[in-house]
Protein backbone atom coordinates (compact mmCIF):
# COMPACT_ATOMS: atom_id res chain seq x y z
CA UNK A 1 0.00 0.00 0.00
CA UNK A 2 0.73 3.50 -0.32
CA UNK A 3 1.60 4.74 2.86
CA UNK A 4 1.29 8.53 1.17
CA UNK A 5 -1.90 7.77 -0.23
CA UNK A 6 -4.49 10.33 1.11
CA UNK A 7 -6.54 7.88 2.56
CA UNK A 8 -4.20 6.31 4.61
CA UNK A 9 -2.63 9.14 5.95
CA UNK A 10 -6.22 9.72 6.46
CA UNK A 11 -6.58 6.83 8.97
CA UNK A 12 -3.08 7.40 10.51
CA UNK A 13 -4.21 10.65 11.86
CA UNK A 14 -7.06 9.21 13.71
CA UNK A 15 -4.73 6.27 15.27
CA UNK A 16 -2.79 6.04 17.90
CA UNK A 17 0.02 3.55 18.93
CA UNK A 18 0.24 1.76 22.60
CA UNK A 19 2.68 -0.55 24.15
CA UNK A 20 3.82 -2.06 27.10
CA UNK A 21 0.67 -3.69 27.37
CA UNK A 22 0.51 -6.67 29.11
CA UNK A 23 0.94 -10.14 27.45
CA UNK A 24 -2.42 -11.20 28.64
CA UNK A 25 -4.37 -7.93 27.41
CA UNK A 26 -7.46 -8.32 24.96
CA UNK A 27 -8.71 -6.60 22.40
CA UNK A 28 -12.05 -5.68 24.49
CA UNK A 29 -10.05 -5.03 27.28
CA UNK A 30 -7.59 -2.39 25.35
CA UNK A 31 -11.10 -0.75 24.18
CA UNK A 32 -11.93 -0.79 27.51
CA UNK A 33 -9.35 1.68 28.78
CA UNK A 34 -9.41 4.19 25.68
CA UNK A 35 -13.04 4.35 24.56
CA UNK A 36 -13.62 6.61 27.50
CA UNK A 37 -11.50 9.01 24.74
CA UNK A 38 -13.94 9.14 22.43
CA UNK A 39 -15.71 6.76 19.85
CA UNK A 40 -14.25 3.93 18.69
CA UNK A 41 -13.61 2.55 14.88
CA UNK A 42 -11.27 -0.26 15.69
CA UNK A 43 -9.21 -1.91 17.67
CA UNK A 44 -6.00 -4.40 16.98
CA UNK A 45 -3.41 -5.99 19.20
CA UNK A 46 0.25 -7.21 17.93
CA UNK A 47 2.57 -9.39 19.94
CA UNK A 48 6.36 -8.28 19.91
CA UNK A 49 8.42 -11.15 18.66
CA UNK A 50 7.10 -14.94 18.06
CA UNK A 51 8.23 -18.16 19.27
CA UNK A 52 9.86 -18.86 16.14
CA UNK A 53 11.60 -16.30 13.88
CA UNK A 54 9.96 -16.76 10.97
CA UNK A 55 6.55 -15.50 12.52
CA UNK A 56 5.11 -12.21 11.90
CA UNK A 57 4.37 -10.20 14.77
CA UNK A 58 0.64 -10.70 13.74
CA UNK A 59 0.87 -14.10 12.94
CA UNK A 60 2.47 -14.88 16.04
CA UNK A 61 0.14 -13.06 17.94
CA UNK A 62 -3.07 -14.55 16.44
CA UNK A 63 -1.84 -17.89 17.19
CA UNK A 64 -0.64 -17.13 20.49
CA UNK A 65 2.67 -18.57 19.72
CA UNK A 66 4.89 -15.19 21.15
CA UNK A 67 8.39 -15.75 22.57
CA UNK A 68 8.43 -16.95 26.61
CA UNK A 69 10.22 -14.26 27.28
CA UNK A 70 8.10 -11.13 25.96
CA UNK A 71 6.57 -9.55 29.01
CA UNK A 72 4.40 -6.66 26.79
CA UNK A 73 2.74 -6.59 23.80
CA UNK A 74 1.69 -3.43 21.42
CA UNK A 75 -1.65 -2.29 20.27
CA UNK A 76 -3.55 0.00 17.47
CA UNK A 77 -6.67 2.18 18.33
CA UNK A 78 -8.69 3.81 15.22
CA UNK A 79 -10.70 7.04 16.51
CA UNK A 80 -13.90 7.82 14.07
CA UNK A 81 -12.50 11.10 14.67
CA UNK A 82 -9.10 12.62 14.83
CA UNK A 83 -9.57 15.02 17.52
CA UNK A 84 -10.04 12.31 20.15
CA UNK A 85 -6.10 11.46 19.29
CA UNK A 86 -5.36 14.35 21.92
CA UNK A 87 -7.14 13.28 24.26
CA UNK A 88 -6.28 9.55 24.07
CA UNK A 89 -2.73 10.64 24.25
CA UNK A 90 -3.25 11.74 27.95
CA UNK A 91 -3.75 8.06 28.82
CA UNK A 92 0.19 7.73 28.58
CA UNK A 93 1.79 6.27 31.68
CA UNK A 94 -1.48 4.54 32.84
CA UNK A 95 -0.76 1.84 35.08
CA UNK A 96 -2.19 -1.20 33.83
CA UNK A 97 -1.47 -4.54 35.73
CA UNK A 98 1.76 -3.04 36.79
CA UNK A 99 2.89 -1.90 33.52
CA UNK A 100 3.23 1.79 32.38
CA UNK A 101 1.04 2.05 29.18
CA UNK A 102 2.50 4.13 26.49
CA UNK A 103 0.11 5.72 24.24
CA UNK A 104 1.02 7.72 21.32
CA UNK A 105 -0.17 9.11 18.15
CA UNK A 106 0.43 7.06 14.54
CA UNK A 107 1.81 10.27 12.93
CA UNK A 108 4.83 11.83 14.08
CA UNK A 109 5.48 9.36 16.44
CA UNK A 110 8.90 9.99 18.26
CA UNK A 111 9.21 13.39 18.06
CA UNK A 112 10.41 14.32 21.30
CA UNK A 113 13.08 17.20 22.27
CA UNK A 114 16.53 16.31 22.93
CA UNK A 115 16.71 18.38 25.93
CA UNK A 116 13.95 16.17 27.97
CA UNK A 117 15.47 13.08 27.04
CA UNK A 118 18.01 11.02 28.57
CA UNK A 119 20.48 8.00 26.77
CA UNK A 120 20.74 5.37 29.42
CA UNK A 121 22.97 2.68 29.01
CA UNK A 122 24.56 -1.46 30.79
CA UNK A 123 21.19 -2.75 31.69
CA UNK A 124 20.75 -6.03 31.93
CA UNK A 125 19.03 -7.89 28.63
CA UNK A 126 16.19 -9.18 31.08
CA UNK A 127 14.92 -5.72 32.48
CA UNK A 128 11.63 -4.64 31.44
CA UNK A 129 9.98 -1.26 30.63
CA UNK A 130 8.68 -0.57 33.79
CA UNK A 131 11.63 -1.74 35.51
CA UNK A 132 13.23 1.11 34.21
CA UNK A 133 10.13 3.70 34.54
CA UNK A 134 9.68 3.12 38.08
CA UNK A 135 13.94 3.71 38.10
CA UNK A 136 13.58 6.78 36.67
CA UNK A 137 11.08 8.36 38.51
CA UNK A 138 13.57 7.56 42.12
CA UNK A 139 14.98 10.75 40.31
CA UNK A 140 11.97 12.74 41.32
CA UNK A 141 11.22 13.56 37.32
CA UNK A 142 8.03 13.33 35.81
CA UNK A 143 8.77 9.94 33.05
CA UNK A 144 7.07 10.42 30.23
CA UNK A 145 7.66 6.85 28.13
CA UNK A 146 10.72 4.28 28.31
CA UNK A 147 12.55 2.94 25.35
CA UNK A 148 14.88 -0.07 25.78
CA UNK A 149 13.87 -2.46 23.61
CA UNK A 150 14.69 -3.11 19.66
CA UNK A 151 11.83 -2.87 17.49
CA UNK A 152 11.90 -6.39 15.64
CA UNK A 153 13.33 -8.57 18.24
CA UNK A 154 10.96 -7.42 21.66
CA UNK A 155 14.34 -7.61 23.83
CA UNK A 156 15.98 -5.28 25.65
CA UNK A 157 19.21 -3.79 23.61
CA UNK A 158 21.13 -3.39 27.48
CA UNK A 159 20.85 0.69 26.31
CA UNK A 160 17.98 3.33 25.48
CA UNK A 161 16.22 6.44 26.26
CA UNK A 162 13.96 7.68 29.11
CA UNK A 163 11.83 10.73 28.33
CA UNK A 164 10.81 13.48 30.85
CA UNK A 165 7.66 15.42 30.69
CA UNK A 166 9.74 18.45 31.16
CA UNK A 167 13.40 19.77 30.28
CA UNK A 168 13.48 20.29 34.58
CA UNK A 169 13.39 16.66 35.06
CA UNK A 170 16.74 15.55 33.16
CA UNK A 171 19.49 16.98 36.22
CA UNK A 172 17.74 15.08 39.17
CA UNK A 173 17.72 11.83 36.32
CA UNK A 174 21.16 12.56 35.51
CA UNK A 175 21.96 12.11 39.31
CA UNK A 176 20.85 9.15 39.88
CA UNK A 177 23.58 6.55 40.72
CA UNK A 178 21.13 3.33 42.19
CA UNK A 179 21.32 0.33 39.91
CA UNK A 180 18.10 -1.41 38.39
CA UNK A 181 17.17 -4.10 40.49
CA UNK A 182 20.18 -4.10 42.09
CA UNK A 183 21.58 -4.83 38.61
CA UNK A 184 24.53 -3.30 37.20
CA UNK A 185 26.21 0.49 37.20
CA UNK A 186 23.80 2.42 34.87
CA UNK A 187 25.66 5.10 32.62
CA UNK A 188 23.64 7.86 31.66
CA UNK A 189 24.27 11.20 29.10
CA UNK A 190 22.26 13.61 28.14
CA UNK A 191 21.16 13.50 24.11
CA UNK A 192 23.47 15.80 22.27
CA UNK A 193 22.88 17.51 18.85
CA UNK A 194 23.81 15.54 15.60
CA UNK A 195 27.19 16.61 14.61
Amino acid sequence: QNLHDPSIVDERKRMVFVSVLPKDFTGQKLEALISCCGKIDSVSLRGTVGSKEKLSKKTAFLAGKLNENIKSIVGYVKFVSVDTVTVAIEKNGTLVDGHHVRVDSCVGINKYGRKSTVFVGNFPFEIRDDDVFEWARKGEGSVDFVSVRDRNTGYCRGVGFITFKDDASVAPALSLTTPVNGGNEIELAKVMKKS
